[in-house]
């Protein structure tokens, strides 16, 4: 960014870009990047380097207006003061320490759930509330979300299952679902299963659901997230291909 600024400034010399700058969290070598911007500045380009560079700064500043709005209300609804932010702030993540808030909010840390970052958590409980008792089941609610089994039935006949909704708080659960593939754990070997056999659309969708069912009963009944219990599923899986190679051995005699 600092050498993109300089470039706005109508700073063209190769050289004179690189002076001040600290190169070395850079994997590029100083004679690289050199000949790397050496060529010809032209001025309209330089212009519209400019403008976008400014662009990008107010939109910024929007981002973090809208992140001080966030807090303000996060206070109000956390009583006790929360610690501020001491960690760097990485990239789509919010300036202040909104884990503890949500930690505080809730009772319990929903993102030691795989997949499921701060700003997940929060774009969820935003739409649905800190109260889950208004749906009575885990299945209620996953109905709700859109992420059960509808069938599309005309005249008795199913023609599908697929529904779509813009409710954000599913489309946070699909996209952490769809993250899965790169975590390790339990459901990242669910994701991996079901996309192997019924494709990735699928699976998304069967781990979004289980998603959405660990951090209702996590939230309702104030359980701390238990790897163990998602695991219990793989014995179900390792029996169902036990009794399915038996009955392919009585069928070979």
């Amino acid at each position: 960014m600092e050498i993109l600024q300089r470039i706005a400034k109508e700073s063209t010399d190769a050289e004179a870009m690189l002076n001040g700058l600290n190169l070395k969290k850079l994997k590029a070598s100083r004679e690289d990047l050199v000949k790397s911007l050496t060529g010809v500045y032209k001025p309209h380009f330089i212009t519209f380097l400019g403008h976008h560079l400014k662009a990008c700064d107010f939109y910024t500043s929007q981002m973090l207006a809208y992140e001080t709005e966030i807090e303000g209300l996060l206070k109000k609804l956390v009583p006790e003061p929360v610690e501020a932010k001491t960690q760097k702030v990485r990239k789509n993540r919010y300036h202040f320490n909104l884990k503890d808030y949500l930690h505080a909010l809730v009772g319990v840390d929903l993102t030691e759930i795989a997949g499921l970052e701060e700003n997940t958590v929060l774009t969820i409980l935003s739409v649905t509330g800190l109260d889950v008792s208004k749906w009575p089941t885990a299945d209620h609610f996953a109905s709700w979300l859109n992420l059960s089994a509808r069938p599309k039935k005309t005249d008795g006949k199913v023609f599908g299952h697929q529904r779509f909704t813009n409710n954000p708080a599913t489309q946070a659960l699909r996209m952490a679902a769809q993250t899965m593939w790169q975590h390790k754990g339990i459901l990242r070997q669910l994701y991996r299963r079901l996309s192997a056999s019924k494709w990735s659309k699928k699976a998304i969708k069967a781990v979004a659901r289980r998603l959405a069912v660990i951090l209702y009963n996590m939230v309702r009944k104030k359980t701390v997230y238990d790897p163990k219990l998602v695991a219990l599923d793989q014995e179900q899986v390792k029996a169902k291909k036990i009794s399915r190679l038996k009955k392919e051995a009585e069928k070979l005699g």
